[in-house]
């Protein structure tokens, strides 16, 4: 004889006998619980979706900025066309995030002055924007799309960018180190979350040049030492030769980006490594002499990366040397050779 299955409803918490043969197993007693166990839901959603989109109505808006710009960046880089619509359509979702925590930030003024601003009836407005709508579009979002660019371009630029991409994470994981800011504090002050910036530490997720800046800037470090490498990792280079100051500065930059992602080696630890007299990487770390090409790669090499991630930022201050009117009026030495 079949002895009966006895369950507890997931509403009223009173037991009843389950179903047996096949189906779905049921969770309630009677359709009168399972509708108030869904209005319930619906309720708490609605919570905290008035609660969650007037919390992160700034950060919706920040990254719909950082979102154009990869779009930008994606299209003009000739990007592979599934890249360029997912940006494009993970740029749409946040545009509605916008607007919806911007509905929500001023419900208190009725939905007859939302319904006016955004141009349709207030039926239409209260479908669009009700609370247990904004609660579904947030909890919708992915924590860690603000890295949108690293998995666009991984495709484009393949496993090469590999070692380049953690580089610029030993680099800001050191400088966050040094500097001590929790990781949960920057990622909101850069508007990212913990986990993305964890990510970007790890040499896991490569962020977009703004969100870069601002964490470099957040863990104490400089723009001039993360920009090489972030376009390293990205496998994109500076558009355009610029002048001999800014050339020189580049190649400064990386160096030190390359001396952060190291853990800040002394000039006699690196001189040792690279087989170099002291005083000339003493003077190159300074930014006293710019190294030549021997020199770059001695140092590229000893501080832990490959020496044709040098390449290019040597290279465009090497045209830039070539191409200068008056290249030995710049104070300091150029090529490892002292005046």
């Amino acid at each position: 004889m079949h002895t009966p299955e006895w369950e507890q409803c997931g509403f009223c918490r009173q037991r009843f006998r389950q179903r047996t043969g096949p189906g779905r197993r049921k969770d309630y007693c009677d359709p009168g619980c399972r509708r108030r166990a869904q209005r319930r839901r619906d309720a708490a959603r609605a919570v905290r979706g008035e609660a969650v989109a007037g919390l992160r109505a700034g950060e919706a808006a920040l990254v719909v900025g950082r979102l154009a710009g990869d779009l930008v960046e994606l299209v003009r880089g000739g990007a592979p066309l599934a890249d360029v619509l997912r940006v494009s359509g993970l740029l749409a979702l946040e545009n509605e995030r916008v607007a919806a925590a911007a509905v929500a930030e001023h419900r208190g003024r009725g939905w007859a002055v939302i319904a006016a601003a955004a141009g349709v009836g207030e039926r239409a407005a209260r479908a669009r924007w009700s609370t247990a709508a904004v609660g579904r579009l947030w909890e919708s979002r992915n924590p860690v799309f603000g890295s949108v660019r690293q998995v666009a371009w991984r495709s484009a630029v393949g496993s090469g960018a590999e070692a380049e991409q953690r580089l610029l994470g030993r680099a800001l994981s050191h400088a966050q180190r040094m500097s001590g800011v929790p990781v949960a504090v920057a990622a909101r002050g850069c508007g990212l979350s913990a986990e993305t910036v964890a990510g970007v530490l790890a040499g896991e997720l490569v962020p977009s040049w703004a969100e870069t800046c601002a964490l470099a800037v957040t863990f104490g470090a400089g723009e001039g030492q993360v920009r090489s490498l972030w376009e390293s990792a990205q496998g994109v280079r500076s558009r355009g030769w610029t002048g001999l100051a800014d050339a020189a500065g580049g190649l400064f930059g990386f160096l030190s980006g390359l001396r952060l992602a190291a853990g800040m080696p002394d000039a006699e630890g690196l001189a040792g490594r690279a087989g170099l007299p002291v005083p000339d990487v003493g003077a190159v770390l300074s930014g006293a002499l710019v190294p030549d090409w021997r020199t770059t790669v001695s140092l590229t090499s000893a501080m832990g990366a490959q020496g044709v991630v040098a390449r290019p930022v040597w290279e465009r201050m090497h045209y830039a040397f070539l191409t200068a009117p008056d290249p030995f009026s710049r104070r300091g030495a150029f090529f490892g050779q002292r005046p």
